[in-house]
């Protein structure tokens, strides 16, 4: 996804806190690094960009679970 916009990002990152939520991925998920990351893969996030989109998407799992409520990433 070489030049996505802001929206296009932010859109593709619910989505995969949706993939994620649909799996029952959460913040107490064994691997949880790696299974995001895998959903990641699929969602067309490019190579350097991908470690710092899992780092995002595993903070807004553990805020869920500290405020026991659905994450969004918004503009």
């Amino acid at each position: 996804m070489p030049t996505s916009t802001r929206r296009e990002k932010i859109f593709l990152l619910n989505n995969v806190l949706d993939t994620c939520h649909k799996k029952h991925i959460d913040f107490r998920t064994p691997a949880l690094a790696d299974k995001v990351a895998q959903i990641i893969k699929i969602s067309g996030f490019s190579q350097p960009t991908e470690k710092e989109y899992v780092r995002l998407i595993v903070d807004a799992l553990f805020w869920e679970g500290k405020h026991e409520k659905e994450f969004r990433f918004a503009e």
